[in-house]
């Protein structure tokens, strides 16, 4: 049993090779005789991983197994070919199974009664997950989107939709210290909606910042209270009573119900 090995664009299978080893260092076609001058067996295997084809070409007016060629393409591919009538014929062949650890999938085919796809996104912070589904025509039965936990920080939801949702909003108490007149809402607390001042030794104010983020401010102090940013005279509150200001850059505007209190 001869065994060769060869590499180059083109090479010849002699009737005397049992098995062609074929270094694919450039694309390669293996030229095959004409079928009545072999008998027996022929293997050709492909033995790099290369992207490199290696080409099975049969002689002119002649097929294998009904094709003009056959094709090896990864590594430790094999065919074994027997000469037959009008040409040559595939009795065993080999192909690698490929890892599917990170695959890419250019044009994917799903048969009919298989169990679909899913697809899982990573977590996402501050981008969108895309995930480009192929057409799957009339063959998936089944098709599932899976998204893990995410983060929505900053993100732009353009059409929201909660189905029985629980909300709840967390007011904040501020006191004056002794001495102290002027309260600077902090980053934390520019995030709540509801403020409740307590105690003040006189006339006191609140800075909001230039935000439009509307507030609710209960002044529960026995003087006023001025909320502003810090170059606007502001809205002042009168003791005992509850408004709802805002910001509008120019100054701070607000609403006193005639029956808050």
């Amino acid at each position: 049993m001869k065994i060769r090995t060869v590499s180059g664009n083109q090479v010849f299978l002699l009737p005397s090779d049992a098995i062609l080893k074929v270094s694919a260092v450039v694309a390669c076609t293996v030229q095959l005789g004409a079928s009545r001058d072999y008998a027996g067996y022929f293997t050709i295997k492909k033995t790099e991983s290369s992207a490199n084809a290696v080409t099975i070409v049969p002689a002119s007016g002649e097929k294998i197994d009904g094709a003009d060629s056959v094709t090896l393409t990864t590594e430790n591919e094999y065919k074994t070919l027997a000469p037959a009538e009008g040409g040559w014929t595939v009795v065993d062949s080999y192909t690698a199974t490929p890892s599917l650890a990170s695959p890419v999938l250019t044009t994917p085919k799903i048969a009919d009664g298989d169990k679909g796809v899913t697809v899982t996104s990573a977590n996402q912070t501050h981008a969108s997950a895309t995930a480009t589904i192929p057409n799957f025509e009339d063959a998936a039965d089944e098709f599932v989107m899976k998204d893990t936990q995410q983060t929505l920080t900053k993100k732009m939801l353009t059409t929201p939709y909660m189905e029985n949702p629980s909300m709840y909003f967390t007011s904040n108490l501020h006191n004056y210290e002794t001495g102290v007149t002027e309260w600077t809402l902090s980053q934390a607390e520019a995030l709540m909606p509801f403020h409740r001042v307590g105690a003040a030794g006189g006339d006191v104010s609140a800075i909001i910042g230039n935000s439009t983020v509307p507030y609710i401010f209960m002044n529960q102090t026995e003087h006023k209270l001025t909320v502003k940013t810090a170059s606007t005279t502001g809205f002042t509150i009168p003791a005992g009573k509850t408004a709802i200001v805002m910001s509008l850059i120019s100054d701070v505007f607000g609403w006193l119900p005639e029956a808050s209190s």
